[in-house]
């Protein structure tokens, strides 16, 4: 065989060998660097398995803390509690032993007996103080009722108690023109008017709850009360009417009511429920809308 023959053959053995030795190199240094990555991932998990295992003990140790703490408080409760029982048994035992005291006591029995006796007769005395001065307050009372009732009859007369009396109302359809008092001059042609108007869509208005009240200057006991309707126009505008009397505007009665509408003319003669002493009569129409009016021509008001 050649020599350059073998000196060849050799040197591709070498170089395959090199390439064997470089390729076990190159596996060993890749498993190596594996099984670093894989230690260093199993380190990390290791970590955070021990970190949330110290946040969980952590946890623990406060939450032990704080039954420790909630059971110094109940204790102390309890010490509390057993302290105020010992009391009231020691309270118990003392109000016991009082009564025992008493009981064999006759004396101190007759005593106490003698004592609630007394107080129990001012008890009653005042009791009946009360009942005499309640039954003198309504005898005056109900005096008084009769004594009114008499002056009425003498002193209020007959006839009409409101003519050209003192008077007022809610409002005035024109200043002076349509006041209160054309419901009480005696003239059955004119009469009152509350405030009326147009808004600034042109709608016709008046107002709530419009009113008209006289004081008859003197308390008398009212009777009746006798309402003309306005003659030359829109009679139905008298409706919901509620007629009250009283000592004062301020404290005033139910007397009678007119559901309506009522017609051009028409007179309404109402009794008052119950006839009561008193000094204003008012009418009003009960209704909350703003297009109520308020118009009659006389009102007369009799005691009799």
């Amino acid at each position: 065989m050649d020599n350059s023959l073998v000196v060849f053959l050799l040197s591709v053995l070498v170089l395959l060998a090199a390439l064997c030795v470089h390729k076990v190199e190159q596996n060993r240094v890749q498993i190596k660097d594996e099984l670093l990555q894989q230690g260093k991932e199993e380190l990390e998990s290791t970590n955070k398995a021990l970190t949330h295992v110290k946040v969980e003990l952590e946890s623990t140790r406060q939450e032990v803390k704080q039954v420790k703490v909630e059971l110094d408080t109940t204790k102390e409760q309890i010490n509390i509690l057993r302290k105020e029982m010992i009391e009231k048994d020691n309270a118990r035992t003392k109000e016991i032993n009082q009564i025992r005291a008493d009981v064999e006591d006759p004396n101190k029995i007759k005593t106490d007996y003698i004592f609630y006796c007394r107080e129990m007769d001012k008890r009653v005395l005042e009791l009946e103080r009360k009942v005499e001065k309640c039954a003198s307050e309504k005898s005056v009372e109900k005096l008084k009722e009769e004594v009114e009732d008499i002056q009425s009859h003498e002193l209020c007369g007959a006839d009409n108690l409101a003519l050209q009396k003192t008077c007022g109302q809610s409002s005035e359809h024109v200043n002076g023109i349509f006041s209160c008092e054309k419901a009480l001059d005696g003239n059955k042609d004119n009469f009152m008017h509350t405030k009326d108007g147009f808004n600034k869509n042109g709608d016709y208005y008046g107002e709530a709850y419009p009113y008209w009240w006289v004081d008859l200057g003197t308390n008398c006991i009212v009777r009746r009360i006798k309402i003309y309707n306005r003659t030359t126009c829109c009679g139905e505008r008298l409706h919901d009417l509620e007629i009250t009397i009283g000592k004062q505007l301020s404290n005033m009665k139910y007397c009678a009511r007119f559901k309506g509408p009522a017609v051009e003319g028409q007179v309404l003669d109402m009794n008052c429920k119950i006839p009561t002493a008193a000094r204003y009569v008012k009418l009003m129409i009960m209704d909350n809308s703003l297009n109520n009016l308020l118009h009659v021509a006389e009102v007369e008001v009799f005691a009799n």
